[in-house]
């Protein structure tokens, strides 16, 4: 009986041995020094990451130090309980930690530096975008590049905060804010584009309309033409305050009554007046070319004249067979060649 209890007690003995997983087995003095080679391993580690993460202050770093450190606390008390298995995994994973946050600092380090690039790169592209846009501001504009600055003055305040991610975030918007800009710049430019070229067909056809009324006593089509140059004027004026849709509505005003003013002129009678006018400023301005033939004249003011004559013959004989739409688009592409040549003669281009 004796016996086998005995036998009993060595049984329980070397299971509890054997789940010291190698501690059992060979020198125990030499594993325990290999034990505390391992910790010492790790507290080396630790102190290389509480450096790091001094010089990053980077906060996920700070988190994997200090699981770090407890888990290597529990180590060391682990072994002072003889409890060496348990202090070999916890002192293990404590180096995992410092090491995750050794990692973590480099990464912000990384980070850092690339984010002082784009912060840079974020203030030079918004203020040349700026630059770029048109003065004053309209309200759109002004709110997207106070945004932009705010965002701005805020993310140099995080990286200086060393709030890396924070940062990220916010100059994200003001990249955000400068690429809608540029896109607005961009449009305002074909929209200025756009109104320049609509502004000089306004322009020419309130001077058709001047033309027309000149020829004819219409008090309706002076009025009209007084409406269309107040809204011409009024157009300039919305643009020149950066306010294009403003612009292009009083624009496209002053063309219809410019428009109007031009059909009270447009009857029959009226076109044979205008006939007679432009053919007398034809016959002046080829005297005038014959004056100035010995001192060089003017090889395209010829030509501007010849085209005039044509466009004249053409409107004789439309007005001849009452085609009074085609009379009238003649006489002014006559009138247009006459001007043309008159600056010619006169030395203009």
């Amino acid at each position: 009986m004796v016996r086998k209890l005995i036998i009993l007690v060595l049984g329980v003995i070397l299971v509890a041995l054997a789940s010291q997983s190698g501690f059992a087995q060979g020198d125990l003095q030499q594993k325990l020094e290999q034990l505390r080679y391992e910790l010492q391993r790790t507290d080396d580690l630790i102190a290389q990451a509480r450096l790091a993460v001094q010089s990053s202050g980077n906060a996920l770093a700070a988190r994997a130090l200090e699981q770090a450190e407890q888990l290597q606390d529990g180590a060391r008390r682990a072994f002072q309980s003889e409890n060496y298995i348990f202090c070999l995994s916890l002192t293990r994973k404590a180096r995992e930690q410092a090491s995750l946050a050794i990692s973590n600092s480099r990464q912000a380090e990384q980070l850092e530096g690339v984010l002082q690039g784009r912060l840079e790169r974020a203030h030079d592209n918004l203020e040349r975008v700026r630059d770029a846009l048109p003065t004053p501001l309209n309200p759109t504009m002004s709110t997207l590049v106070d945004q932009a600055r705010n965002y701005l003055a805020q993310a140099w305040e995080f990286y200086r905060q060393r709030q890396f991610r924070a940062c990220a975030k916010l100059v994200e918007q003001v990249e955000q804010a400068t690429r809608r800009l540029a896109n607005l710049a961009q449009l305002g430019e074909q929209t200025a584009e756009n109104f320049q070229y609509r502004l000089e067909n306004v322009e020419r056809l309130l001077e058709y309309a001047r033309e027309l009324l000149a020829d004819c006593d219409s008090e309706t089509g002076r009025e009209l033409l007084k409406q269309a140059e107040q809204s011409l004027q009024t157009a300039r004026d919305f643009h020149s305050r950066n306010q294009p849709r403003a612009a292009l509505t009083a624009l496209g005003h002053a063309r219809e009554s410019a428009r109007k003013a031009a059909r009270e002129c447009q009857s029959g009678d009226h076109l044979q007046l205008r006939y007679d006018r432009l053919s007398s400023e034809l016959d002046r301005l080829r005297e005038r070319l014959v004056e100035t033939a010995p001192t060089g004249g003017s090889t395209a003011a010829e030509e501007l004249l010849n085209q005039a004559a044509e466009q004249l013959k053409l409107a004789h004989r439309y007005l001849a067979e009452n085609h009074v739409e085609s009379a009238q688009l003649s006489l002014q592409a006559a009138q247009i060649a006459l001007r043309q040549a008159q600056r010619y003669l006169a030395g203009e281009r």
